[in-house]
């Protein structure tokens, strides 16, 4: 079916629609573009100027683009479609509401993200306000920052688009302080491991207290209870652990 909606589309026929871009004009059918776009459809259905005339100027649309746009709404396939393409894509499929199209060139720019165009994707997944995308992007910055800061357009970017880059840095600085609080609390209680264990090797044990009592009356009648002794100890230990635990605050 796809394939023969292609075949209306190249060969023309019974286009009753004309789509002009670039000077350059497209013939389409209506009733194809009204099922696929919303907005399309609203502009046949209210009897705008492009519906009596039956012919819709794209100023905002190059010819080449719009080619690929009108491949997709006939067969739902886009052919040889690069990044850039897709990034002009996805601003039509957004302004005509075409949200499978707006999906695949997610998807698509995704997967060809890079160093290189990292930038130039997230104004336009901005632009279009596309949330799962421009979260995706600036966690992609955020686990590369070293790579994207270092960019050389990155100043005269963040500069030209102050919002966005607000958003950037702000999950920089909440990614940073994340770090920063899970490795010092790391260290602070490796520490207070090494000084606890470290203050209870020093309790002797209660055997050989006890062996030592049993040794002679004598030594018995000196010696305080072994519950008294451990409980000096215990408060002992715990004196140590919690000054050097202090310390290291």
């Amino acid at each position: 079916l796809h394939q023969q909606f292609g075949n209306m589309l190249n060969e023309r026929t019974y286009a009753d629609v004309k789509l002009r871009a670039d000077d350059e004009v497209l013939f389409a059918h209506k009733c194809l573009l009204a099922s696929q776009s919303p907005v399309f459809r609203a502009m046949f259905d209210r009897e705008m100027l492009e519906s009596k005339t039956s012919v819709i100027d794209m100023r905002d649309v190059e010819a080449k683009t719009l080619k690929y746009f009108l491949e997709y709404l006939y067969t739902g396939t886009v052919d040889g479609m690069d990044d850039k393409m897709a990034l002009n894509l996805l601003i039509v499929a957004d302004k005509y509401q075409v949200s499978s199209l707006v999906e695949k060139c997610s998807t698509f720019l995704k997967s060809a993200l890079n160093f290189d165009n990292v930038l130039s994707i997230l104004l336009v997944a901005d632009l279009v306000n596309y949330e799962p995308m421009k979260v995706f992007i600036i966690e992609y910055i955020v686990e590369n920052s070293s790579e994207v800061l270092s960019l050389p357009n990155w100043p005269q970017w963040m500069k030209m688009n102050s919002l966005i880059a607000s958003e950037v840095l702000l999950k920089l600085s909440c990614k940073f302080d994340s770090n920063f609080k899970k490795k010092y609390v790391k260290s602070v209680s490796e520490r207070f491991k090494e000084v606890f264990v470290s203050a209870v090797i020093h309790v002797p044990p209660v055997n050989s207290q006890k062996k030592e009592q049993v040794a002679g009356s004598s030594k018995e009648a000196s010696l305080p209870p072994v519950n008294s002794q451990k409980k000096e100890l215990v408060a002992g230990s715990s004196k140590e652990v919690l000054k050097q635990s202090q310390e290291l605050w």
